[in-house]
């Protein structure tokens, strides 16, 4: 149900006659969030592979152009919010047994 509408929501925002976020675009955007956070120094790397990715969407899916915006933006905000949990779920704790 979360996921539903915050696809409905990231939907919405891109006008009235969008018909569905690119879920492609959505995982590929999420992934490299995450990834990025881990793996700083890949960063460039990361960038250059949702590119690629981006592109390919664009060229080849049947999604037009706007739809896989609004994957990817959907896609960063869902990294934005498992980056946000995770710095505060307590992970870090080291265990003393």
């Amino acid at each position: 149900a979360q996921y539903n509408a915050t696809v409905a929501a990231a939907t919405a925002e891109v006008g009235r006659g969008a018909a569905r976020a690119s879920a492609s675009a959505a995982a590929a955007a999420a992934a490299a969030g995450v990834l990025r956070a881990l793996y700083p120094a890949e960063a460039d790397s990361i960038a250059a592979l949702v590119a690629d990715d981006r592109d390919y969407l664009a060229r080849f899916e049947t999604a037009r152009g706007f739809d896989v915006a609004a994957g990817a933006a959907l896609g960063e905000r869902a990294a934005a919010a498992v980056l946000a949990r995770a710095a505060t779920d307590r992970t870090d704790l080291v265990w003393t047994g």
